[in-house]
């Protein structure tokens, strides 16, 4: 009996042992998991840290690049603003627009030079209503014609600026080219905007290097990176770099992106800052 007993107990203790090793194992398995999960969603959190992060750097380097650039054609228009008298005189009836005394439409001298002097661009226009006509301009179509008489848009980011008479300085393309354009209000003797100095500087070179860069940013497998110029407000919000959407208003490029655009600027601080660009990332 005593030798049954024994066999008994060391069966039963085996199987307690095994029980336990199995338990242990089981136990081992499970933290395994617990941890290679946790892991996972560490390096996941890490990455998506990471790429944010990469594209909040792309983002204050283009507006370090996007200020430089402000700076410099507010600097220019400094110089061209000489050619002209601080207070000009206009004829509403006529449209003519008077410098020195002498008139400022069709007179190509002062825009020529600049242009000539600079590489870049250069109009004048004359106050006509709640408009501004571009009465002498620098720029020129394919076929050498000036590309005078025609209106500053009434959408154009500056127009809101310039008809409060304040001046407006942002990116902007002329005849297809980017250039960094200054708009400068000028008002008579009797305080009235009569008119408006503008400048370009040719950024071309600047806005091929970003669209270099942006091109060559890379996220995993298949993602990248967009850049949206905020403007004034969301519905002004324009892709300065997108792959088949560039220069189009956001809103009416992706109409179901509001609720998104709408929740970053609430999650982000404004995203409709009047300046800098916004570098977001795609998967």
């Amino acid at each position: 009996m005593a030798a049954v007993s024994l066999a008994t107990h060391r069966s039963m203790a085996r199987q307690v042992t095994l029980a336990a090793l199995g338990l242990v194992a089981l136990v081992l398995v499970l933290v395994g998991l617990a941890l290679s999960v946790l892991t996972e969603r560490s390096t996941r959190a890490q990455l998506v840290r990471s790429v944010g992060d990469t594209a909040q750097a792309l983002a204050h380097s283009l507006d370090a690049a996007d200020n430089t650039n402000r700076e410099l054609a507010k600097g220019t228009m400094r110089g061209f603003q000489r050619y002209f008298e601080a207070t000009m005189q206009l004829n509403e009836e006529t449209g003519e627009l008077r410098s020195y005394g002498a008139l400022v439409n069709e007179d190509y001298s002062a825009v020529d030079k600049f242009a000539n002097e600079t590489g870049g661009v250069a109009s004048v226009f004359a106050r006509k209503g709640e408009d501004f006509i571009r009465i002498t301009t620098s720029v020129k179509n394919e076929q050498g014609q000036r590309q005078q008489g025609t209106p500053l848009e009434r959408t154009d980011p500056a127009y809101a600026a310039v008809a409060k008479g304040e001046p407006y300085t942002g990116a902007t393309l002329v005849a297809g080219k980017p250039y960094m354009g200054d708009y400068l209000p000028v008002k008579d003797a009797s305080g009235k905007v009569v008119a408006l100095l503008f400048i370009g500087n040719d950024i071309s070179i600047f806005d091929a290097m970003l669209q270099k860069q942006v091109e060559q940013m890379r996220f995993f497998e298949h993602g990248g990176v967009y850049l949206v110029n905020p403007g004034a407000a969301l519905e002004q919000a324009r892709f300065v770099y997108h792959p088949t959407a560039r220069g189009k208003k956001v809103l009416e490029a992706f109409p179901q992106s509001r609720p998104f655009f709408e929740a970053l600027d609430g999650r982000t601080g404004r995203l409709c800052a009047r300046r800098g660009r916004r570098a977001l990332s795609r998967r």
